[in-house]
């Protein structure tokens, strides 16, 4: 499992949306590390067509990462939204 600091998240993203430098040079030298090779494990169970890569895998699961805790963050303000009758 991979554990990304909040910090290396909260940098700014480029103008075209793609991830920071600190981001990606981080994610660089995660995947020097594992020689960008999926684990049997993550092989058989994770990966999908657009996933051959350890690299597009993890750019996968933190692109999920980020949207599922947006859209939670969303859930929340709407909920206290219209419990303070502002919805």
């Amino acid at each position: 499992m991979v554990h990304i600091t909040l910090a290396a998240l909260r940098t700014r993203p480029t103008a075209a949306g793609r991830a920071s430098r600190p981001v990606v040079r981080l994610f660089r030298r995660m995947q020097d590390k594992v020689r960008n090779k999926l684990t049997k494990r993550q092989y058989e169970n994770e990966v999908s067509w657009s996933t051959s890569t350890w690299l597009a895998l993890q750019a996968q699961r933190l692109s999920v990462a980020v949207h599922i805790a947006s859209a939670w963050e969303i859930a929340t303000e709407m909920h206290a939204a219209g419990r303070w009758g502002w919805g």
